[in-house]
């Protein structure tokens, strides 16, 4: 209609502004504070100071933290909006978050005074500043958070949800079939194949030889078929494939190669790949399912891992990066306060399990459909 406005791409247009202006006034607020550190008012802190200066230095301090906060937030929210397709980039918040909230503060190591740092005076700005950035980096990293595990979570919806093949209608088939008890099998032809010949034992991929690739099964139907008739079987019609030379990973995988009369490798074969269906349909939910029962019984062990980590990053820093003893150790125990609590290692283990699950079921995926062992 003419005189209508097209007004399809307006919500990408907001979040899109949004998310300009929302990181150009973050990435300011950050750089701000960062300035602020680097200006030697944090360690000198208080001296040089009255009660007007240390007033407006404290106030300064807790502005731009606001001000950080809450551009993060809004920068993160339409960012992850704007490219919800794009699966990488929710790594990106999480990146964020955690360089704002270790990163930064272990740079800002022997740049603040101890007593910019002590909660018991009026204030205490260095305090202020850490608090800043451990605030902002929960609030970006618990969004990346939410989107990894969106992202986990959704993957691991698609790797459950194993290709589905059509079935003959009414064909009720086991949950674990063998070759000749899936519907690709007929009757009429597999008393001629291998798995047939042999009284039903094992499946054709154990054969290497089966009614999808047997060059001469079409001999041996043909034949049956004119004796049948009261005809005169015609001689042979079908040649042998040769077995072409395996490669070297068909050394290791032994249904990727032909051997000698098969026509098709077995895992080219539509009876095998839905064997490996199967197969991904039993071993996905066990492994989804083991990880984090792997991970329950193994938080503790993982606790103490993790503390111990903080203790030789506090160590590394108290003998390598620090040059005022005393303000340093300060500093360590704001920063132990920070990241050896109950809700970081909760988060953080929660990350780890998402990433673990993803793993987990990407490699039974690729292990039943790549590899297809």
């Amino acid at each position: 209609m003419a005189g209508k406005r097209n007004t399809s791409g307006l919500p990408d247009f907001i979040l899109n502004t949004v998310s300009i202006v929302a990181g150009l006034v973050f990435l300011l607020a950050v750089a701000y504070t960062w300035m602020l550190l680097f200006g030697d008012s944090f360690r000198v802190y208080p001296v040089g100071f009255n009660t007007v200066t240390s007033n407006r230095l404290t106030h300064d301090v807790n502005v731009a933290g606001r001000v950080m906060l809450w551009s993060g937030s809004l920068f993160t929210l339409a960012f992850l909006i704007l490219n919800r397709t794009v699966r990488w980039v929710r790594f990106v918040p999480l990146a964020i978050g955690l360089i704002l909230y270790l990163g930064l503060p272990l740079l800002s190591a022997g740049r603040m005074s101890s007593a910019s740092l002590n909660p018991a005076r009026q204030n205490h700005p260095g305090l202020d500043l850490l608090t800043a950035w451990r605030e902002t980096g929960i609030v970006v990293g618990g969004l990346g958070v939410l989107a990894v595990g969106l992202l986990g979570i959704s993957a691991l919806q698609e790797s459950l949800a194993a290709p589905r093949r059509r079935t003959v209608p009414g064909l009720k088939l086991p949950f674990y079939s063998a070759c000749w008890q899936t519907h690709h099998c007929k009757p009429e032809i597999n008393r001629l194949c291998a798995p047939g010949r042999e009284g039903f034992r094992k499946s054709c991929w154990r054969h290497k030889n089966g009614c999808f690739c047997d060059a001469s099964l079409a001999d041996r139907v043909l034949e049956q078929a004119r004796h049948r008739a009261g005809k005169k079987a015609p001689s042979v019609i079908s040649r042998p494939a040769a077995a072409p030379e395996p490669t070297f990973w068909d050394r290791f995988r032994s249904t990727s190669h032909r051997v000698k009369g098969q026509m098709r490798a077995c895992a080219e074969c539509p009876i095998y790949l839905y064997h490996e269906t199967q197969k991904h349909r039993i071993v996905a939910p066990i492994v989804c399912l083991a990880v984090p029962v792997v991970m329950y019984f193994m938080a503790g062990q993982a606790r103490t891992w993790y503390h111990n980590a903080i203790t030789a990053a506090d160590t590394f820093m108290l003998e390598h990066v620090a040059y005022s003893p005393t303000a340093e150790a300060m500093f360590s125990d704001r920063m132990r306060d920070s990241i050896a609590t109950p809700t970081i290692e909760i988060m953080l283990y929660l990350v780890l399990g998402i990433f673990l699950l993803t793993f987990a079921a990407r490699a039974v995926e690729f292990w039943c459909f790549t590899a297809k062992l």
